[in-house]
Parts: C-alpha cells; sequence; structure tokens
C-alpha cells in the first residue's frame, strides 16, 4: 500500500553528484520521499562501469535500488524500509526548454543541457504538488552540492539545499589542540580520550600522550639522523613509530611535514632498507665525517629505543604509495597511455619525488642498502596501489602512506582501512583547505568522517600540524586570497 502524505513530509529531488559517493544515501532521508529524476538515472547508468572507487558505490546504489523496488506499488512509488519514505526514478521525459518561468512568472528558455533537465523534472514534480494557490510546492527540494544548479533552481522558486548528511557539524576535532597539565593534575585523567597529545605547563619539554588510562611520556627522539622540529612533530614521530597505533591521521597546511614525516619514519621501520654503517675507506672527507656522527649517534639512539632498535628495524616488509588522481586546474585531460602502473604514475609522481628527496638527505648521514627509488622497487621494498583496484587486496606488513586524503569521499577512506591487516599501518595525511574534489568539502571530505569517527578509538590518533617547515616561500601561499 502507497504510503499516505503527512502534513510535513518533504519530497527531495536527489542530483547525480549526492548518489555517487554512497551507496546507503537512500536511507538517510527519514521517512520523506526521494525522486530521481531521469537523467540522474542516466547518469549513474553511465559511471557504473570500471573499477573505480565511484563505479563500485553507484553498483552497491543500484543493488539497493533494486531490492527497493521489489516493493513497487502501481503509482511508481515504493517504500524504502520500515519508518522511511518511499521512492520513485522518473523514466527519461522529452525535455521542454520554456518548462519555468522566474520569480515575476515571466516565461524563460533554458537550453538543452543536462543540468537543465534535472531542473526541469524538480520543476514539473514541485508543480505537481503544489497546493491551492501554489505555483510550486515548498515541499519539494532539490537536494545537490553543485553551487551553480542551486542558485539557478533559486532563481526559478525552487527550494533547494546541500546534502547536508554527510558533512560533520563538529569540525573544531580537526585542528586537534595539544593539550596542558601541571604536574598535581597528572593523576586527574578523566578529562582525556585516547591518545590526547599533553604538554606539561610546568615543564614545556615534558610531552605526554593519553592512552588507555595512562600518560606515556613522549621523548624527542632522531629518526634516521632527523629531529622533529616542534611538539606537534615530535608527537606525530611518536605516534609513526608507535606499532600499537594502527591508523594515523596528519593534518595540516603545505610545508608543515606531514607527509616527510610517515616517510621517514617508514624507512626507518622497514628491514634491509638502511644497511650497517660501512668502511670509511674510500669516502670523502664529509662522508667520513658524516659517519663518525652517525656511528656517535647510533650508539645512543639503541639506549632511547630509536629506529635502530632491533624491534624496529625489519616492522615492516614493503612500502606503499597511495594518491587520488588530483588535476589541480580541474580540466580533464583524457584517457592516459599505458598499463595500470603508467596511468597511475603521474597522481603518485609526488610522492616519489619526496622519497628522492628524503634518500638524499639520509645518505648525508648514512650509507644506504638501495639507495634509489629503482633499487627500492626492484627489491620489491616500495611500490605504489591504485585506490580504484584495491578491492579484495588484504596489506599485511605494510607501512601505507595515503596523501591528499582530504580529496577521498568516506566510502573510498572505508574501502582503504578495510585493507589493512593486524600488521600493516595505515597513514592518511591531507590538508583540508585545499580539497580539489567538487563534491566534497571540509565537512564532508572522507578525511574529516575518518577522524570523527575514530577519535577515541586507542589504535588511532590524529595530529594536526601548524608550522611552516619548508621555508618562507611556501608559507606566503597561505596569503594568496
Amino acid at each position: 500500500m502507497a504510503k499516505k502524505s503527512t502534513k510535513n513530509q518533504k519530497t527531495f529531488v536527489l542530483d547525480t553528484n549526492i548518489l555517487v559517493r554512497d551507496p546507503d544515501v537512500l536511507f538517510n532521508f527519514e521517512d520523506n520521499d526521494i525522486f530521481i529524476p531521469g537523467k540522474v538515472a542516466e547518469e549513474l547508468e553511465l559511471q557504473k562501469e570500471g573499477n573505480s572507487s565511484k563505479a563500485q558505490s553507484i553498483r552497491e546504489l543500484w543493488r539497493r535500488i533494486v531490492e527497493i523496488e521489489t516493493r513497487m506499488q502501481p503509482d511508481g512509488w515504493s517504500s524504502i524500509g520500515a519508518g522511511l519514505g518511499r521512492l520513485c526514478i522518473e523514466l527519461e521525459t522529452p525535455y521542454d526548454p520554456h518548462f519555468a518561468k522566474d520569480k515575476e512568472g515571466n516565461q524563460i528558455e533554458l537550453e538543452d543541457r543536462p543540468d537543465n533537465r534535472i531542473l526541469q523534472s524538480a520543476y514539473r514534480k514541485a508543480q505537481e504538488l503544489a497546493k491551492k494557490g501554489q505555483t510550486l510546492s515548498d515541499q519539494v527540494i532539490l537536494v545537490t552540492n553543485d553551487n551553480q544548479m542551486r542558485s539557478k533552481a533559486l532563481r526559478l522558486g525552487l527550494k533547494a539545499e546541500r546534502y547536508f548528511h554527510e558533512e560533520i557539524k563538529e569540525i573544531d576535532i580537526l585542528e586537534k589542540p595539544i593539550k596542558n597539565i601541571t604536574v598535581q593534575e597528572e593523576e586527574a585523567l578523566t578529562k582525556f580520550k585516547e591518545n590526547d597529545l599533553i604538554v606539561s605547563v610546568d615543564d614545556p619539554d615534558r610531552r605526554f600522550r593519553y592512552n588507555k588510562g595512562k600518560l606515556h611520556e613522549v621523548i624527542k627522539r632522531s629518526c634516521l639522523g632527523f629531529y622533529p622540529k616542534n611538539s606537534e612533530q615530535i608527537f606525530a614521530l611518536d605516534a609513526l613509530l608507535d606499532p600499537s597505533i594502527k591508523i594515523i591521521a596528519l593534518t595540516g597546511h603545505a610545508g608543515t611535514g606531514k607527509t616527510f614525516l610517515p616517510m621517514i619514519a617508514a624507512l626507518a621501520q622497514q628491514g634491509n632498507v638502511i644497511g650497517e654503517l660501512e668502511s670509511e675507506d674510500g669516502l670523502s672527507k664529509a662522508k667520513k665525517k658524516h659517519l663518525k656522527k652517525a656511528k656517535h649517534k647510533k650508539e645512543n639512539y639503541q639506549k632511547q629505543g630509536s629506529p635502530w632498535d632491533p624491534e624496529l628495524q625489519g616492522r615492516y616488509e614493503r612500502i606503499y604509495f597511495m594518491r587520488p588522481p588530483i588535476v589541480v586546474t580541474g580540466k580533464d585531460r583524457g584517457a592516459l597511455p599505458g598499463n595500470e602502473s603508467r596511468k597511475n604514475h603521474p597522481y603518485v609522481e609526488p610522492m616519489y619525488l619526496q622519497l628522492d628527496w628524503t634518500i638524499t638527505e639520509i645518505k648525508k648521514r648514512f650509507v644506504l642498502k638501495e639507495d634509489t627509488r629503482e633499487k627500492m622497487r626492484d627489491a620489491k621494498k616500495i611500490d605504489d596501489l591504485n585506490i580504484d583496484y584495491i578491492a579484495g587486496i588484504t596489506l599485511y606488513n605494510s607501512f601505507v602512506i595515503i596523501d591528499e586524503a582530504q580529496d577521498l569521499s568516506t566510502f573510498e577512506i572505508k574501502q582503504i582501512v578495510e585493507r589493512g591487516g593486524d600488521t600493516t599501518k595505515l597513514v592518511f595525511t591531507g590538508d583540508l583547505s585545499q580539497i580539489h574534489e567538487l563534491s566534497l568539502n571540509e565537512r564532508s571530505s572522507g578525511l574529516t568522517h575518518l577522524i570523527a569517527s575514530l577519535e577515541g578509538c586507542p589504535q588511532f590518533c590524529h595530529i594536526h600540524l601548524v608550522t611552516n617547515q619548508r621555508g618562507d616561500v611556501s608559507d606566503m601561499g597561505k596569503r594568496i586570497k
């Protein structure tokens, strides 16, 4: 039986960009009805092919739709489920360029474009459900994350809004502050959450991380000759070297070290990457000086549980890089030539450039066994993964760095997390002020959802890096408006 309308029941008309990222989106509108325009259904059909995470999400959405439509009534509406509204998918209808009037009642002409076809469907549904005396129903709402489309809908007299369900309301957690504590307060631990970062008021050089009901002191230490530059980096390096923390989120602006720190920590914990210090024979005077310093540091590091500790060496067999296909200009470059590896190369190359620089700097202090990216790849010590092809993979004994994670959807983040085995560490890095994916914002990014969902979990730690260490040129980028 078709559900009876209630006084405050709304009909939400969904745009394509609302449906492509979350296969469970249809269950998020409470007891309101959902209307999918024919053009949206057509676009979903065209985008469901392939192995991309978006295509996988759309196919899962269609499976949900098919199951819902087993309950279809003669009027074309299907019950979504107990306590929920109804779903109707429109059949494609002919386009009328004169379907709408402006707010003054003047007939307007709109060219035949996909967005205008979706607006036509929403407009006609609002006309159909309008009450006596109304031209358009105020209970019909177009939901789209396309700002231009919302603006056009409002000018046509339609109600339109963003999709709020996927947005995190409280985003203060994104700029996770370091908390202060006095010596007298060390016993009052109930106010802290798991992996809160704490600095002593009495002695700023004493740092703690709250974990499993205790304050664990965090000691500033070197990693392969690199010293963290500030408190946030000290906390980050401590978490990156702690095997009990399986998932880490590093956020911050450009130049704060959110990619470099995981890179150096990964190299420090990979077996056979760092070789024993070799003889000084045949080395330059400068190199001998570096080796002498390194030998001295090595002895000290071993006492501090440093990267030279045997327990750290060989912890991870392979380092993986992952990065979404970001095109800064927003322009589609078309299909890339070559196999999967070659197609993925332009997107992960920035991570390999960071690796090249890191190796060059390490070689000033130590002798490496594999001292180039090519040698590391040949030895199967390092590789990159295409996010679109990770379904079914299980990652064991791996240190995985997911860069630019702010451009991943919640569905994509979840897919990556579910690939990790117990012996794998996942490190997500990103700058939530620089989101290139048009369907995402700071509140709806998958990285934001990761942080909000896992906050308080003993195996998760989020560190927000604040200070730019790259240099004045990079720092000036923040001034550009």
